[in-house]
Parts: structure tokens; C-alpha cells; sequence
């Protein structure tokens, strides 16, 4: 989590996190295992085509995506 300063006090915020998986089993293992880390919001994206459109409009804190996957490079 990111700390966040609201009325002099400090708060923590819940990450956004984009998994970015073709495999929905996978996806889901992925996100599970990050769900017990923190509350925080996790999304999956599993169609490769419009990527960096749908990350751009998520506007995540991290995007988690195989190294070997080509799409990457668009990112």
C-alpha cells in the first residue's frame, strides 16, 4: 500500500493491480494469491488486443504480465 496524507493524517491506499493473463486459471491463481496480501483492487485483463488502451484507462498502480509475453512491448 502507498501512503496517502488526508487532514494530516497518514492513510494508506489500496493498490490497483492489472494482471494481465490469457490463461483464466492462471488469472485467477494470480489474483488470489495477491488478494491475501491487502484489500486490494484487482483486475484481469485477458484479450491482448486494445492493451495499452485498457491499461491506460484503468490507470493502475502495477501491471503484472509475463516477460514473455509480446504484448508487453506495448506497454
Amino acid at each position: 500500500m502507498r501512503p496517502r496524507h488526508d487532514h494530516g493524517c497518514l492513510m494508506l491506499k489500496n493498490l490497483l493491480i492489472v494482471v494481465v493473463e490469457a490463461d483464466t486459471v492462471r488469472a485467477q491463481s494470480i489474483a488470489e494469491s495477491l488478494a491475501e496480501t491487502g484489500d486490494h483492487d484487482i483486475r484481469i485483463v485477458a484479450k491482448q488486443s486494445s492493451l495499452a488502451r485498457r491499461v491506460a484507462e484503468l490507470r493502475p498502480d502495477v501491471v503484472l504480465i509475463d516477460i514473455a509475453d509480446p504484448s508487453r512491448d506495448i506497454l
